[in-house]
């Protein structure tokens, strides 16, 4: 059956991450718009090299983390050990 005991874990272990990283992408959101208002940069990064830097934090992270995220959460489905996750 699908619902085995050692299965419910590794998809808490998958949430918890889940859950971690949206968390740091509201933070990695929030330093941009932050910045944005502090310099009055509306659209584009300013010529500003810092924003330029924010912005492909942000970006960065909207690209590769949900890729990783698929990644984690085949592993766990296949049951590969919750090990090699979370350590």
């Amino acid at each position: 059956e699908f619902a085995c005991g050692s299965q419910t874990q590794q998809m808490h272990i998958t949430a918890l991450y889940g859950g971690a990283l949206t968390i740091w992408y509201l933070v990695l959101t929030a330093r941009v718009i932050l910045y944005r208002r502090e310099n009055k940069i509306g659209l584009g990064d300013g010529n500003n090299n810092m924003m330029q830097r924010r912005i492909r934090a942000h970006g960065n992270f909207a690209e590769y983390v949900p890729l990783v995220s698929l990644y984690v959460d085949c592993e766990d489905y296949s049951m590969t050990g919750t090990v090699i996750i979370t350590y």
